[in-house]
């Protein structure tokens, strides 16, 4: 992984931390500061250990449930993509849910890839990963504006359908 995509994706970890310390300041103040000093031990307990002992998953983390975030795009700017998805994995988190990503944004996902893939759907090709990526998942988090996105009411039905737990944008 090439250091810019990796910083890329460190701040997409970032951003919903920050979301949570502010909703924690404004339930009680105060408490978004000591969130981020536990952060900042745990961190840097990470930081100390051999690379083998970080290989192996924290089983705290691991028992925790998985959701995937089902929102609609089209007609939507990068940063409101981005804004939306980043409130969602707040709230998520929040709930004591794992987010299991639905945004495919490497390079196997390109225009250019796809192309040379042959794939002609490309709606429909994002539409497959993500649900394949929902058999891993627990529930599913559907954003304001779900049921107006073709996408997102196939995967609301497959999520029905499969007894998923079912959590709306509020």
């Amino acid at each position: 992984m090439e250091r810019e995509e990796m910083r890329k994706m460190m701040q997409e970890i970032v951003v919903p931390v920050h979301i949570v310390k502010i909703t924690a300041d404004a339930e009680c103040p105060g408490t978004g500061d000591v969130l981020l000093d536990v952060l900042i031990e745990e961190l840097e307990k990470l930081r100390t250990k051999a690379p083998a002992e970080n290989a192996a998953a924290d089983p705290e983390v691991v028992a925790l449930p998985k959701a995937m975030i089902s929102q609609p795009m089209a007609g939507k700017t990068e940063e409101e993509i981005a804004a939306t998805r980043q409130k969602a994995i707040a709230d998520l988190l929040l709930k004591g849910y794992r987010v299991v990503n639905t945004l495919f944004t490497d390079e196997w996902y390109s225009k250019e890839a796809m192309a040379s893939r042959g794939v002609v759907q490309v709606p429909l090709c994002f539409l497959a990963k993500s649900l394949e990526n929902m058999s891993l998942c627990h529930a599913a988090y559907f954003c304001k504006g779900w049921e107006n996105a073709r996408g997102c009411r196939i995967e609301h039905d497959a999520a029905v359908a499969y007894g998923l737990d079912i959590i709306y944008e509020q």
